[in-house]
């Protein structure tokens, strides 16, 4: 199956990546739930989901990403994964995240039930919105080089100027 999801960390693109790629060294609300552990630039998550589904997938970075991206795929557990992270900075202190993923949950009556109940997906979408309240509780280094007098908009492209919302005359 393949999900995309889209967030917002308010710190630049750089910090963002290094944050994201080391989610077992974040002492966050991520590692009170489930159990992360890091070790050789291998994380693994094991998670519990409703209909006693219990993950276990071991994810390592793949060569091949830049500095925009992350690429990484699982090595081991009863999900088989890839995916890709991709930044784009919105702003100076605000990165959206890509994460795109393409799963397979091997066990094949799990497999069903994600298919009819959207387990992996709705499982997603509450970490990632915990994630994204987590990290976005900026240290205060960050917070202070925000802006927060300029408006942001969510659709800009990197380099453009934020729509002001009003037509100059």
């Amino acid at each position: 199956m393949l999900i995309q999801k889209i967030f917002h960390l308010q710190m630049p693109r750089e910090i963002a990546r290094q944050r994201l790629g080391h989610l077992a060294a974040y002492p966050g609300s991520l590692r009170a739930r489930h159990r992360v552990e890091e070790e050789d630039g291998v994380t693994c998550l094991r998670f519990h989901l409703p209909l006693g589904f219990d993950g276990c997938v071991e994810l390592a970075a793949t060569p091949g990403g830049n500095a925009l991206q992350s690429l990484f795929a699982s090595r081991a557990g009863n999900i088989r994964l890839t995916g890709v992270a991709e930044y784009f900075q919105l702003h100076r202190s605000l990165t959206e995240v890509v994460l795109t993923l393409d799963y397979r949950i091997i066990p094949l009556w799990f497999r069903f039930l994600d298919a009819m109940f959207g387990l992996i997906d709705g499982f997603l979408t509450r970490e990632l919105r915990r994630l994204e309240q987590e990290f976005n509780r900026a240290p205060a280094a960050i917070r202070a080089d925000r802006n927060l007098a300029e408006p942001i908009n969510g659709h800009a492209h990197p380099g453009e100027e934020p729509d002001r919302g009003m037509a100059r005359g």
